[in-house]
């Protein structure tokens, strides 16, 4: 008898717009020309892995009747659910342009989707962010870790299944993934 090997889990990211606008306080930032280790603006990286970003920025807005002339916006791009800021542009002002090169960040070391987001205020100076991880927001996407389950070994057809729950609590959370095969074999791991 074989006995399924393993199983690894599945993470679906959202596809990002190659151009994308956000509205930060009727300042429309575009960002263009994302690379995300010198591809396109979405990458699968190795938990902890070294990371490049490398992006265009422009502003646009009209300050007459804008309802806050004069007001200091900042924007900052940063990793989804996390408080990492990649890069924070202070003071914007319309026809304000800009390449970006991060040089390195790290990735995350808790395999997932992270998108990378825009957050924005009108404060003076860059404030601290915590970063939704909302493809609506974002100007690419890492994915740590594996994308596609696997399974090797095993008789005939195998079934991949979790005991993750539907909404996950606050803290950390061991999920339970088993893979069973035509003859009932069963394997597990935790994540």
């Amino acid at each position: 008898m074989q006995q399924a090997e393993h199983a690894i889990l599945l993470f679906d990211a959202q596809p990002i717009a190659s151009s994308v606008v956000i509205n930060n306080f009727n300042r429309f930032i575009t960002y263009s020309n994302v690379s995300i280790n010198g591809g396109g603006n979405s990458a699968t990286v190795a938990p902890g892995s070294s990371v490049s970003l490398v992006y265009n920025l422009s502003v646009s807005f009209n300050s007459v009747g804008d309802g806050c002339p004069g007001c200091i916006v900042q924007s900052s791009i940063g990793i989804g659910s996390t408080f990492k800021t990649l890069q924070c542009e202070s003071s914007i002002n319309n026809g304000y342009a800009r390449s970006y090169t991060s040089g390195n960040f790290t990735a995350p070391t808790v395999p997932g989707v992270y998108y990378l987001t825009h957050e924005g205020s009108l404060d003076y100076f860059c404030q601290e962010f915590r970063f939704n991880n909302d493809p609506g927001r974002a100007i690419g996407v890492l994915i740590v870790g594996s994308p596609k389950p696997t399974v090797s070994g095993g008789s005939g057809a195998v079934t991949v299944t979790n005991n993750a729950p539907s909404c996950f609590p606050i803290g950390i959370t061991t999920v339970t993934w088993t893979a069973t095969d035509a003859l009932n074999n069963i394997a597990t791991c935790t994540q």
